[in-house]
């Protein structure tokens, strides 16, 4: 099952905006009383690139857990919503993870020797095993 990435960074962007506007909403703190409440805290953030930083839905989670901090949410702030929508993740992670170099990978691989110029064994060499179960 192929999905867009770009679609599904989308939908987290979102749901972290969301996360972060409600538990404003629960302690009653506009993007200008946050932004004094961050720049008190030793984070200077002027309201307006706050609000676009949130709007966008990214920052980090450095970010987000100082804001925590300031809104006062101690440790039972992490509701994380319901992401049914996105679709389910794969059974086998080896069945979507690339190699560096581009190259598909698989489960299922066995090592073989490999030789230097002159002949020497110099170390062992993953050879990919072909199977039905490899993903673009």
């Amino acid at each position: 099952m192929t999905m867009s990435h770009d679609n599904d960074d989308d939908t987290f962007l979102f749901e972290a905006r969301n996360l972060l506007r409600s538990q404003m909403a629960s302690k009653g703190v506009n993007i200008t009383k946050l932004s004094q409440l961050l720049t008190a805290d030793g984070a200077h953030e002027g309201p307006r690139p706050l609000s676009a930083k949130i709007n966008r839905g990214r920052f980090s989670l450095a970010f987000f857990l100082r804001c925590m901090k300031v809104l006062e949410m101690g440790g039972g702030f992490l509701l994380l919503p319901k992401l049914d929508h996105i679709g389910p993740l794969p059974r086998n992670i080896d069945e979507v993870i690339k190699t560096k170099a581009g190259t598909k990978r698989t489960a299922a691989a066995e090592k073989i020797p490999t030789k230097s110029r002159s002949g020497k064994q110099v170390g062992l060499a993953h050879k990919r095993k072909k199977s039905a179960a490899t993903v673009d």
